[in-house]
């Protein structure tokens, strides 16, 4: 026969008291709140699980057929009256005699016990003892009770935090050997454990004794609304002093949160989450500013210890004017004692005068009181919401690979900040003004993830400078060039640190010590590759006191070895793990070198005598510990000098030698010479000084922009200098160096050529270049482009809001339909923005009709193809039918240039030439239609006038096409070919000075009317 449950007769001695009757006991159990009520609008707010009043029973009375629901109430009975006493052998055999076979049941809601303790129970004694005993009965079982989730999706763990039980959640805790699964569960909201600690902001030790338990896969689930522990972290409401704590032992635990984003549309990462609660905040707290000087911000610092106490109280010990705050109306003029706002937590170092603690203010001082203390309580939450933004930072540049990191950092990055400077491969000799010019777009982050130098000299030579400034004489060989370079991205691009340093000084002379540490100053490098033979090792402390990682060039004396592993050598530095040494073979045997560098790699692992540990004083009771700590493992990779040693390179493919040819010259090309110099006169001279009073003004004046998709532009050439507005490079390089290849260098030269073309015709434009990703596959000496980032650089393109975008190149149809799919999707936004799209034909004779980017939408971009200097096509263009336009593009030259570069430049045959030169021709028709508007603007409207109106229409795909039309194309090439001298020829003499300035662009005026007039 089955044992009987006890009776109310049998229980009644072990029960609060004789006087206490079974009435007493109808309503101990409530089951929590359900989610079919809950307000949306609230499900981020700090609250606590609240419990119904009302018992399954319709009549508000327990099923006394219940015999589990009767033990877990005479259970709980004895709890709260701290009688349930468990430390002797007879009174636990009594109790598991009594109650074992229903303490692993279920009541309402699917409660168990465990549930019913952590809704009813306040933590006490007793609570201790029957957790306690419950987990060394049953370890198997405890686990599943304390993971078992009721009817509200709440396990006994997510309970107690939402109610701030903090001794109850350490008391489960402690009692089960991995909670892993437990915070793994997904409960209300799908919520974790975390998720739920995290938002109602328990004690940053509480949180961060959970996250030590988790595991990485745990830390990186997700929320309702695909936010992981991480995001609730950083929102910026939660950045007090003690939080950088918990987000450090959330990135520390596994960063794979890092990689995570929210839910759509935003999907933000850790660091844009953070900036849109930042932003976010700021911006409800300006609006309630001015109407409610005297109320607290939405700002609510993390919990004191004075709060923290109280939210663990019973609901029956609870303040009465904190019930009155929860269940009914609160005059809002008045303070309230012990309320749920929370306290200010300070930062250290920072403190808050008397009148400014939160509590009961006099009404009469409050206005005083709250201006005060807001300013504060802003300052402080600044403070450490910057120290979370930083870590967050910080952690993407050193760990993700640039594009990763940019993608974490900026989303798709429309403002088109840069985190890392890479000059390989551009001008080895510059220019100190002509290199500030070609990067003056350039746009950097405040912390760059690193910075790359070849072996590079600046004219003039840069002077060595004292902390106060004055110049010092340099009467030493050694260089000075990377001052100059240091000192302009932190006095020009406002970079204020660089994690790792790149520089090829190898050649003799190298830098002088003194040139290295005053271009480092300041910067708080971490990795230093500073590629000089034997560098000092004062010079690399001298550097910065942040170095984790050092690669060293050696000469193979063995001398420097013993240098740099003195106590007062690499040692000094206190984060250094890392040494890399490049080794060189000289005078030494091989067995001498390797017992050389084996010396070398046991003194660094020598524990640091006290008196070279840093700066910091060390107590000599702590001595010994100091010591122990300081025996650091320091890992030492030795690297062969029998590899490349040309750190970074220049580009021999973008200067092939200047050839000896005499080439007949275009009417073409001279034609458009004359116009674009005089038009660019006219230009300026229109939009110089010219405020923006409208819309429509400030677009007038606006150059034209055109996306150059190509491999990169040398910016530094004479004829491109201030004309690339920014740019972007979707050309990640090599996986293993996480070194992007920047849109600033042109891989092979053919992205310059293609901007010089462009901006030959229309000097006014402005190009925003976009690299692509290029590779090698060993059949063909040419690169072949990446399909996928060609479907990036579009989509870029689409973001940026271009007018015009360049394609002088084909590609075979992508192989894999992801890519397919992704280039479709992409030149579709493309044609969906109205942007005027250019391609080139395949040059591959009449075999190119499946090439993308034109077969991808035929109708929808305008295809040109290369023509001789006579006007006839250039016979690999293939059949004229299957282009718009040709253009220029058998043996076109430069034009004549000071720039020793440009002197190098080969005649250029192909459609690609072609492409750009009707890109040209494009923005300078939109360049004529803006200056004809202007003229309106000053003269007045007439029938005839150019307008804004005209201005949107010409930029459409059709009337851009009827436009070249406009100009005139020869019969002889069933009108394909461009005669660009029907039009231009003439007006480039016309507006030639000495005439009005108001009456060339009256003629300029005349011509854009050519180019609008078939679309009225």
């Amino acid at each position: 026969m089955a044992p009987q449950p006890p009776s109310m007769a049998d229980l009644m001695p072990h029960m609060i008291g004789p006087q206490r009757s079974s009435e007493a006991n109808r309503h101990l159990l409530r089951r929590p709140t359900g989610d079919k009520d809950r307000n949306p609008e609230s499900e981020d707010e700090d609250e606590e699980v609240e419990d119904d009043d009302d018992d399954d029973d319709e009549n508000g009375q327990s099923s006394p057929e219940d015999p589990t629901k009767s033990a877990f109430s005479q259970i709980l009975a004895r709890v709260k009256a701290k009688e349930l006493k468990l430390g002797k052998s007879d009174d636990r055999k009594a109790f598991f005699s009594d109650y074992g076979s229903y303490l692993e049941g279920h009541i309402d809601d699917n409660k168990n016990l465990l549930h019913v303790l952590a809704y009813e129970a306040s933590f006490n004694s007793s609570v201790k003892s029957l957790i306690g005993r419950l987990a060394k009965r049953s370890p198997s079982i405890f686990p599943v009770l304390v993971g078992a989730l009721d009817d509200n999706d709440r396990t006994p763990l997510y309970v107690a935090i939402t109610k701030k039980n903090i001794k109850l959640v350490s008391c489960l805790c402690e009692n089960l050997p991995s909670i892993d699964d437990v915070l793994r569960k997904e409960c209300d909201r799908s919520e974790t454990c975390l998720h739920a600690a995290i938002r109602l902001k328990l004690p940053a030790e509480i949180i961060i004794s959970l996250v030590s338990k988790a595991s990485e896969n745990t830390l990186c689930k997700k929320d309702s609304k695909g936010r992981t522990p991480l995001h609730l972290a950083v929102e910026y409401e939660k950045c007090s002093s003690s939080q950088l704590g918990v987000v450090q032992a959330l990135i520390k635990q596994g960063d794979s949160a890092l990689d995570e984003e929210t839910n759509g549309p935003d999907y933000f990462s850790v660091f844009r989450y953070h900036e849109y609660t930042r932003d976010k905040f700021l911006k409800q707290k300006d609006r309630k500013a001015p109407s409610r000087p005297n109320e607290m911000s939405n700002l609510r610092p993390a919990t004191g210890a004075a709060d923290q106490k109280r939210e663990a109280q019973p609901e029956s010990k609870k303040p009465k004017e904190e019930n009155k705050t929860k269940d009914g109306p609160v005059d809002k003029n008045q303070p309230v004692a012990n309320s749920k706002e929370p306290r200010l937590q300070m930062t250290p170092g920072l403190s808050l005068r008397n009148d400014t603690v939160l509590g009961a203010i006099d009404p009469e001082r409050r206005g005083d009181t709250d201006a005060r203390k807001n300013q504060t309580e802003e300052l402080v939450t600044k403070e450490s919401a910057d120290l979370i933004r930083d870590e967050i930072k910080l952690h993407y540049l050193r760990t993700r690979r640039p594009e990763i990191a940019t993608t974490r950092l900026y989303g798709k990055n429309l403002e088109d900040t840069t985190i890392c400077f890479e000059y390989a491969g551009a001008p080895t000799k510059v220019d100190s003004d002509d290199f500030k010019e070609s990067f003056r777009n350039v746009k950097f982050d405040t912390i760059l993830q690193y910075v790359a130098f070849p072996n590079v000299e600046v004219h003039p030579k840069p002077a060595l400078s004292k902390s106060g400034g004055d110049a010092i004489e340099v009467s030493g060989r050694g260089r000075t060039d990377m001052i100059f370079f240091f000192e302009w991205l932190r006095n020009e691009k406002g970079v204020k640190r660089i994690l790792k340093v790149i520089v090829d000084d190898i050649q003799d002379p190298a830098h002088s010590d003194e040139a290295i540490e005053t271009a480092l100053e300041g910067f708080d490098v971490e990795v230093l590759e500073w590629r000089k033979v034997d560098l000092c090792p004062e010079t690399i402390c001298n550097s910065s006191d942040k170095l984790r990682e050092v690669y060293l060039s050696w000469s193979g004396n063995n001398a420097m070895l013993r240098a740099w592993s003195e106590p007062d050598g690499l040692k000094k530095l206190e984060n250094l793990t890392k040494v890399h040494l490049h080794v060189k073979q000289d005078l030494e045997t091989s067995i001498r070198t390797t017992r050389n560098i084996n010396n070398f790699c046991e003194r660094l692992r020598t524990p640091v005598p006290i008196e070279y540990c840093g700066t910091s004083t060390v107590a000599p009771s702590v001595a010994s510990e100091v010591s122990e700590a300081t025996a650091r493992k320091i890992e030492v990779s030795r690297i062969e000098r029998g590899r490349t040693e040309q750190l970074v390179a220049g580009n021999p493919a973008s200067l092939p030698e200047k050839p000896e040819l005499t080439l007949s010259p275009h009417r073409w090309l001279d034609c458009m010479d004359g116009f674009a110099d005089a038009i660019q006169n006219i230009w300026r001279a229109a939009v110089k000084g010219k405020t923006s009073q409208s819309g429509d003004i400030n677009e007038l004046h606006r150059p034209v922009e055109v996306a150059l998709i190509d491999d990169g532009v040398d910016v530094y050439h004479e004829p491109l200098r201030g004309k690339i507005s920014s740019g972007k490079s979707f050309d990640y390089g090599d996986r293993g160096e996480n070194r992007m290849r920047p849109y600033w260098v042109s891989e092979r030269g053919h992205g310059t050529v293609m901007a010089n073309m462009i901006c030959r015709v229309c000097p006014m434009v402005n190009v925003y270049a976009i690299r692509l990703e290029t590779q090698y596959d060993g059949k063909d000496p040419k690169p072949r482009i990446v399909a996928r980032s060609a479907a990036e650089a579009i989509d870029a393109a689409v973001d940026r809001q271009v007018q015009i975008i360049s394609m002088s190149w084909t590609i075979k149809q992508p192989e894999k339909q992801r890519d397919k799919e992704k280039f479709d999707a992409a030149m579709r936004r493309a044609v969906a923005a109205g942007i005027l799209i250019f391609c080139s034909a395949g040059d591959a004779g009449a075999h190119q009709d499946s090439d993308y980017p034109a077969s991808c939408s035929p109708n929808k971009v305008i295809r040109i193809g290369a023509a001789k200097a006579n006007g006839n096509a250039w016979e690999w263009v293939g059949s004229l039918n299957n282009l718009d336009f040709i253009t220029p593009g058998h043996e076109v030259v430069q034009r004549k240039s000071e720039d020793v570069l440009m002197q190098h430049f080969q005649p250029q045959t192909g459609s690609s030439v072609a492409t750009a030169l009707a890109v040209g021709l494009a923005a300078l028709i939109i360049s004529c239609v803006k200056l004809g508007a202007l003229h309106t603007q000053s003269v007045g409207v007439s029938p005839t006038a150019v307008t804004m109106k005209d201005l949107v229409e010409v930029r459409q795909h059709k009337n851009m096409k009827a436009a070249f039309d406009a100009v005139g194309t020869s019969r002889e090439s069933n009108n394909k070919f461009i005669e660009v001298w029907r039009l231009f020829e003439k007006a480039a003499k016309d507006i030639q000075p000495p005439l009005e300035k108001e009456k060339r662009l009256g003629i300029v005026a005349d011509l854009a009317r050519n180019f609008v007039r078939t679309s009225r």
